[in-house]
């Protein structure tokens, strides 16, 4: 794939803010093994998310907890929120890992 000026300089500020400044001296591989290492913890945040969500979800429609509905709505809405920003970062780790498997 072809990567565009715009694209590569997206790609390198994301893996020296993933990887580190000095990310141009690291062999595209170790890069590739680091970012699979972020991918997997983003998995397990992604996860515990969802946990919380089937928490609270259930806590609040059995009855079992007394906060509010309101309370209720904010925790949810700031559980969902962190999913999507975790999703997006996956989107990015999947991108430059594509970009750095084609640097090889």
């Amino acid at each position: 794939m072809q990567y565009n000026e715009d694209q590569v300089k997206k790609i390198d500020s994301f893996l020296r803010l993933h990887i580190g400044k000095e990310h141009n001296s690291i062999p595209p591989a170790d890069k590739i093994a680091q970012l699979y290492r972020k991918d997997r913890k983003y998995w397990i945040m992604m996860g515990v998310n969802i946990l919380a969500i089937a928490f609270f979800g259930y806590s609040f429609l059995s009855g079992v907890t007394q906060l509010g509905a309101w309370v209720f709505y904010g925790l949810i809405t700031v559980f969902v929120l962190n999913i999507v920003f975790l999703s997006y970062q996956k989107r990015r780790i999947k991108e430059a890992i594509t970009y750095l498997s084609g640097a090889e």
